[in-house]
C-alpha cells in the first residue's frame, strides 16, 4: 500500500470533524511522500487544508462554524505536540459565566500553552497561541483550570475577595476542592484572597510547628501592650539556629554582609519599635529582616537580583512549605529532553545529568519576580546551587561566589572527581524542612512586611511613595574598585536567566569609574533624604580608603546639609568575605559615618567631623 493509500485508510478510522497535523501521518512514508500525498488528497477534495500543516476531513468541514474550525484547529496542533492547549482568560471567564473587571475584548482566536509562540491563519481569522507559564494553563481544559488561568488573567491590582468569591461559587464543589489543592499553581497574593474555609485558611496561615507556637506568637505580639512587657531588642537574647530569627536570617551566602548582631545594635539605638527603617543597598536583606523581626518596618532596595531573592524570601516567605515541595516536583515533572543537555564542560562536571536537567527545567519555568511559591524555591535552589560535596547539587565549589569556570574544571579533572548523583527534589525537601522547622517570623500588630525593592537605587526608591519616612538610615554602600556582583554571581545569574552560562567579566557590577561611583552615592543619598523624616539618623559603613571615604563623606553631606557628621574606624576585627576571597590587598578596615540632628548626643567613641574637616585614614592608592 502507497503513502497515500495509507493516509486514506487512516482517514477513515478517525472522527470526520477531527482536524490533524502533518505529523499524525509522517509514519506513512518519508517527509516528501507525505507532503506530496496530502496535496493530492487537497487537490482531490477529500480533505481541507485548514492551516499549514493542519487538516481536516472534507465532510467534517461541512456545516462547521468559523469558530469550530478555528477550535479544530488548534485541538489538532495540541494533540500533535503532545501539550495541551487553554482559552485566554477573559474566555475563559466567561466560560464559567464571570464577567471579567478588565475586559480586553480579547478575541477567541487567542489561546495559551507552554510550547512557545505559534501563528497560523484559519478561515481568514488570526490565530495566537501565546507561551505562557505552566502554572498558567495548570488543570487545563478544566473548570478549576479556567478558574486558575482566569484568575491570572485578572491579575493582582483588579482582584477583589467578590470576585474571587464569585468564581469560586461557579465551580462544582469537586473543582472547588480541586483548585484548592493546587495553590501552588495561583499566584501567591491570590492564594490569600482564596476563600478556604476554616481548615484551609488554618493550614494557610499557622505554618509553625506545634511546640514553638509560643516563639512565633511573642512575634506576633511584638509591640508592647499595657500589662504585658515584650522587648524585642533584647540583644542578650541569641539568635541561635533553635529561633526562629536563626533559621531565617542566615538565608543566603553572599560575599559582602552587615553582620546581624551590628543590625540589631544599630537598629535598637537609632529607631523606635513601630519605626521605620531603610537601607538603599540592602544585600541579602539584614536590615530589613531585622527591622521585621523587632518590630519596625523595614525597607531595601539592591540591583542584584540574587541578593534580592534573599532579601525578599528572608522577609516573606511563602508560608506553607508543603507548597514548595509540591511546586519542586512540578518542576520535575515538566522536565523535558534539552534541559538534559549541558552547554559547556564546565556544567558536565558541576552537576550531574539530572540535577542539569532538573535546573534548567527550573531556570525556564520559575517565576521568581512575581509568584511568592517559585520565589522561595528559587532561593532555596540559589544557596545550595554551589556548595562543598554533599552540601548542595554540584561537584565541590565554593558556596559564597562562583570560581572560574577553567579553574573548577581543572580542579575536578586532576582529582577525577564526578558530580554527585542527588534526588533534587529530596535534597529541597530536607533544606525545606530544616528552613521551617521553627516557623516563619511574623509582623507585628499594624505592621506590614518590608518593601524590599529590585532595582538601582536612584530610581526605585522613588515607588516606596510621598509618605514614606525613615527614621533611620542604615547601609553599607559598595566600595569603590572592589567587588563585582555578576561575575561573582554568575552561576546563580545563569540560574536566574539572567546571565550567560559562562561568565563573560565586565565592570558592570564593579565601580571602577571615579564619577560613576561619585554619582551613585550622591544620588541615591539625595533620594533617601527625601525619604528620611526631618529627625532621621544616617549610619553608613564604608571603606576607610580614602576615595571611598571620601566620596561618601562628601556626598553624605550633600545630602543632609541640617545634620552633624561623626565618625569611628572599626578596622578588621575579623576576616570578611571579601577578605577571603579574590580582593587580596591591603586593607585598613571600614569606618562608621554617623550623621545626627544637630544637638543630638553621639555614641560613645564617636569623634565630629566638622563640615570643613576632611579624613585620611589610609593613603594606598586605590585601583
Amino acid at each position: 500500500m502507497n503513502t497515500i493509500a495509507e493516509i486514506r485508510s487512516w482517514l477513515l478510522q478517525i472522527d470526520s470533524g477531527r482536524a490533524f497535523c502533518t505529523e499524525d501521518v509522517r509514519s506513512f512514508g518519508s517527509r516528501a511522500a507525505v507532503d506530496q500525498a496530502l496535496c493530492r488528497l487537497v487537490r482531490h477534495g477529500d480533505v481541507i487544508r485548514l492551516a499549514r500543516g493542519i487538516f481536516i476531513r472534507s465532510e467534517g468541514h461541512t456545516g462547521k462554524s468559523e469558530q469550530d474550525l478555528v477550535d479544530a484547529a488548534v485541538s489538532a496542533l495540541s494533540k500533535s505536540r503532545g501539550v495541551p492547549v487553554q482559552v485566554n482568560g477573559e474566555t475563559a471567564l466567561r466560560s464559567l459565566g464571570v464577567a471579567s473587571p478588565t475586559p480586553g475584548m480579547k478575541p477567541r482566536t487567542e489561546f495559551l500553552w507552554v510550547a512557545g509562540v505559534r501563528r497560523f491563519s484559519v478561515a481568514g481569522k488570526q490565530i495566537l497561541v501565546r507561551n505562557v507559564s505552566p502554572r498558567k494553563v495548570a488543570l487545563c481544559n478544566q473548570p478549576a483550570g479556567l478558574a486558575i488561568t482566569g484568575i491570572w488573567d485578572i491579575g493582582k491590582h483588579h482582584m477583589t475577595r467578590t470576585i474571587m468569591k464569585n468564581i469560586m461559587d461557579r465551580l462544582p464543589d469537586s473543582e472547588r476542592e480541586r483548585l484548592k489543592t493546587s495553590i501552588s499553581t495561583l499566584p501567591g497574593w491570590a492564594a490569600e484572597l482564596l476563600p478556604m474555609g476554616e481548615e484551609g485558611a488554618t493550614r494557610a496561615t499557622a505554618t509553625p510547628a506545634a511546640d514553638d507556637t509560643h516563639a512565633i506568637m511573642q512575634n506576633r505580639s511584638i509591640r508592647p501592650s499595657p500589662g504585658k512587657q515584650v522587648n524585642p531588642d533584647n540583644l542578650k537574647r541569641q539568635w541561635l539556629p533553635s529561633t526562629v530569627e536563626g533559621r531565617w536570617c542566615g538565608f543566603g551566602p553572599y560575599y559582602a554582609m552587615f553582620p546581624v548582631e551590628f543590625a540589631r545594635k544599630i537598629i535598637a539605638r537609632h529607631c523606635p519599635i513601630g519605626g521605620t527603617v531603610l537601607d538603599p543597598f540592602c544585600g541579602r536583606g539584614t536590615v530589613p529582616f531585622v527591622a521585621l523581626a523587632t518590630g519596625r518596618h523595614g525597607a531595601g532596595c539592591d540591583i542584584n537580583p540574587v541578593a534580592w531573592i534573599y532579601a525578599k524570601v528572608k522577609t516573606d516567605p511563602h508560608p506553607v512549605p508543603d507548597d514548595v515541595i509540591r511546586r519542586a516536583e512540578e518542576i520535575k515533572a515538566s522536565i523535558i529532553p534539552v534541559d538534559r543537555i549541558a552547554d559547556n564542560e564546565f556544567q558536565e562536571l558541576a552537576w550531574s545529568t539530572d540535577v542539569l536537567a532538573f535546573l534548567n527545567a527550573a531556570r525556564r519555568l520559575l517565576d521568581w519576580r512575581d509568584s511568592n511559591i517559585d520565589r522561595t524555591l528559587m532561593g532555596t535552589l540559589l544557596i545550595h546551587l554551589h556548595a562543598k560535596l554533599g552540601d548542595g547539587f554540584s561537584n565541590q565549589l565554593r558556596q559564597s561566589k562562583s570560581m572560574s569556570p577553567e579553574y573548577s574544571v581543572r580542579w575536578w579533572r586532576t582529582r577525577n572527581m564526578l558530580p554527585p548523583n542527588v534526588d533534587a527534589v529530596e535534597l529541597i525537601r530536607k533544606k525545606v524542612a530544616w528552613r521551617y522547622a521553627k516557623g516563619c517570623l511574623a509582623t507585628a500588630p499594624n505592621m506590614q512586611r518590608p518593601d524590599v525593592l529590585l532595582g538601582d537605587s536612584r530610581h526605585v526608591l522613588r515607588t516606596l511613595g510621598r509618605d514614606f519616612k525613615a527614621n533611620l538610615i542604615l547601609t553599607s554602600p559598595p566600595y569603590y574598585g572592589v567587588t563585582n556582583y555578576r561575575y561573582d554571581n554568575w552561576i546563580r545569574l545563569w540560574l536566574l536567566g539572567e546571565g550567560p552560562s559562562l561568565p563573560e567579566f565586565d565592570h558592570k557590577g564593579r565601580h571602577h569609574n571615579q564619577k560613576d561611583y561619585h554619582d551613585l552615592l550622591n544620588q541615591t543619598f539625595q533620594e533617601c533624604s527625601m525619604k528620611s523624616a526631618p529627625t532621621s539618623v544616617i549610619y553608613v559603613r564604608t571603606d576607610a580608603r580614602n576615595f571611598t571615604l571620601q566620596t561618601t563623606i562628601d556626598t553624605l553631606r550633600s545630602a543632609w546639609r541640617d545634620k552633624n557628621l561623626y565618625f569611628r574606624h572599626e578596622g578588621f576585627q575579623k576576616a570578611t568575605q571579601t577578605a577571603l576571597f579574590g580582593d587580596k590587598g591591603e586593607k585598613p578596615g571600614e569606618i562608621d559615618l554617623i550623621m545626627l540632628p544637630k544637638g543630638r548626643r553621639p555614641p560613645e567613641g564617636m569623634i565630629r567631623l566638622r563640615d570643613n574637616e576632611t579624613l585620611e585614614v589610609y593613603e594606598h592608592q586605590e585601583d
